[in-house]
């Protein structure tokens, strides 16, 4: 099967493989500019916490919302 360009022009489906190659060839480098050390994929298979690009300081994951004033306690009394 032969795909046409807006010109008109036959184009071979080797021309396709070629786009796809760079592509991830361009996503490749993308990553690898970003601090992140393997395929974007894998990436997002990792789940939340785990990967090599985690700068986050242990702990920080906890979700930010506070306790109600009851609950609450102070160390001063």
């Amino acid at each position: 099967m032969v795909a046409l360009t807006a010109t008109g022009a036959a184009r071979p489906e080797r021309s396709l493989q070629a786009w796809f190659f760079r592509h991830r060839t361009v996503a490749a480098a993308r990553n690898r500019a970003s601090g992140f050390g393997g395929d974007w994929r894998v990436r997002q298979q990792l789940p939340v916490g785990v990967g090599p690009d985690d700068r986050m300081p242990p702990g920080s994951r906890e979700p930010k919302v506070s306790p109600p004033p009851e609950i609450r306690t102070t160390e001063t009394t």
